[in-house]
């Protein structure tokens, strides 16, 4: 089951999101910013808190307030780019 979520993004984060699907990262914003959340969620949880690929336990709800989440997606992008240097 996949859910819908709406975020608040600042300007600056959305030409960074977008700079990565000008440049093929990511076929579209949306599909970025679904990176960057499971890169967080994978950052903050152990597998076994997140459970098996198949969805047999559900990922925890995080009360996760914008800015937070806007700071976890910017810090995402900064470290798939920088990633890409090395």
């Amino acid at each position: 089951m996949v859910e819908r979520v709406s975020v608040r993004l600042s300007a600056d984060v959305m030409d960074a999101l977008q700079a990565l699907v000008d440049r093929g990262d990511f076929p579209s914003i949306p599909d970025a910013v679904s990176f960057a959340i499971d890169s967080f969620v994978r950052s903050r949880l152990s597998p076994e808190e997140i459970g098996d690929s198949i969805g047999c336990r559900e990922v925890p709800v995080l009360e996760i307030q914008d800015s937070i989440l806007e700071d976890s997606i910017r810090s995402a992008v900064r470290n798939r780019l920088g990633a890409e240097d090395e």
